[in-house]
């Protein structure tokens, strides 16, 4: 059922509830097929409050828009929050440790008495991205994003 149609069959027993409440309709309603009519117009009903809610935080999403990306969706269902769950993983896995607080991390003393963590450490040949690279790809996925809240506002 769509909105328009639940609209209309609202409006309908809105406009017969004063004949059905008062006695003055003569019609004759066996009360079983009511209380299963009934039953399925408060489920329609249910369904379509829960659809009402969601569009109306699609609404929401895309007036207010996201304030990290500037995207047409929520600030958490944005996709760069993800990215940056992902940055502060791998600061924590800078020296090859997956996180200071890790109780299976493994430690060796090293020069001077300093412990040097050897769990999963890094090859020192590993070529790490450059900061322009970086800045690069970064510019390159926001101008896409941005392409794609701009499609999404010209269909609207």
């Amino acid at each position: 059922m769509t909105p328009a149609q639940a609209l209309t069959a609202i409006q309908t027993m809105v406009d017969h509830s004063q004949k059905w409440h008062d006695g003055s309709s003569s019609r004759n309603i066996n009360s079983n097929s009511n209380s299963k009519g009934i039953a399925a117009i408060v489920n329609k009903l249910d369904s379509l409050g829960r659809d009402m809610k969601k569009l109306k935080e699609n609404v929401h999403a895309i007036q207010v828009g996201c304030q990290t990306c500037a995207g047409a969706h929520l600030d958490k269902e944005c996709p760069l929050n993800e990215e940056v769950k992902r940055i502060k993983e791998v600061k924590y896995g800078m020296f090859g440790c997956s996180s200071p607080f890790s109780y299976r991390a493994k430690y060796r003393v090293g020069p001077l008495g300093y412990y040097t963590c050897i769990d999963n450490r890094p090859s020192l040949r590993e070529k790490k991205p450059s900061l322009e690279e970086l800045m690069n790809k970064h510019l390159e996925e926001s101008t896409r994003r941005r392409a794609e809240m701009e499609e999404w506002v010209k269909k609207l």
